[in-house]
This record gives C-alpha cells, sequence and structure tokens, in this order.
C-alpha cells in the first residue's frame, strides 16, 4: 500500500506566511527571532532565523523556491 503524500514543503509555507504576519503587527517580534550578538546563549535564533522575512517580496521568492524546491525533494525521497 502507497504511503500518502504528506507535503512538508506546504506546512513550512503556511508557517513562512503566519510569521509574517506576526511580524508585520508586532514591532518587536522580529528582534526576538533574529541572529545577532544574543545567538550563542540563545540556541533557538540559528532555527527561527529561518522564518524571519524582511519584506513581502523576500516573502514571495522563498515560498516560490520553496514550493517547487520542496515539492520536487520531497517526491525524490519518497521514491527511494
Amino acid at each position: 500500500m502507497a504511503e500518502k503524500p504528506r507535503f512538508y514543503s506546504l506546512w513550512f509555507l503556511l508557517i513562512n506566511v503566519i510569521v509574517f504576519m506576526i511580524q508585520s503587527i508586532y514591532s518587536g517580534f522580529t528582534e526576538m527571532f533574529v541572529l545577532n550578538q544574543l545567538v550563542y546563549p540563545q540556541v533557538w535564533r540559528f532555527v527561527t532565523a529561518i522564518f524571519l522575512h524582511g519584506s513581502i517580496i523576500h516573502l514571495m521568492y522563498n515560498m516560490f523556491a520553496l514550493f517547487f524546491f520542496g515539492l520536487a525533494l520531497e517526491k525524490l525521497i519518497r521514491s527511494e
């Protein structure tokens, strides 16, 4: 029986949009998660900075790449 596709890259797209909306609404949100000199004692910033975007265009380009490359990678990994 074939495994049902999970589409993890689409979940990442949704997370990116939600984080960008929060980032646009709350002014101090970006500073809590961006990489800066506080990064060494706060190791979660290495992961959370992945979801931060500087503008809507930045978000759209990243989502475009994630959509096509993510789905292709999921298909490739699933085929093995």
